[in-house]
């Protein structure tokens, strides 16, 4: 039960989604974060993109759908915009084209 109410305020803090993830050994817990949210080096699987109309089709033309695993690799100097690799090719979004796609974490270094 702490657990959950630690889950709740985590949640009202960064207003992100939280799925749980059962195994056959464990529980796992994935942050659902907007991707301009994403830390620096880190990796994550794209679970939906909000945007729609010509900026839906062309963030599908880049190769950015649902399931894909990318890497925010870097930030501008004046934070605008970033840098992501995915499918073996590196991309420049800017921030308001990234708040419209939505990652969960993944950590496959552990």
């Amino acid at each position: 039960i702490n657990i959950l109410i630690q889950i709740k305020k985590i949640k009202k803090v960064v207003d992100t989604k939280i799925r749980l993830v059962y195994t056959n050994t464990e529980r796992k817990f994935f942050m659902i974060v907007s991707l301009d949210k994403l830390k620096q080096n880190s990796e994550g699987r794209v679970v939906k993109i909000n945007a729609s109309g010509a900026i839906r089709r062309r963030f599908f033309d880049m190769g950015i759908t649902p399931g894909v695993i990318l890497e925010f690799r870097k930030v501008a100097p004046l934070g605008d915009p970033i840098q992501i690799k995915l499918r073996g090719y590196e991309l420049s979004l800017t921030k308001k084209e990234a708040k419209e796609i939505f990652v969960e974490e993944v950590n496959y270094h552990d």
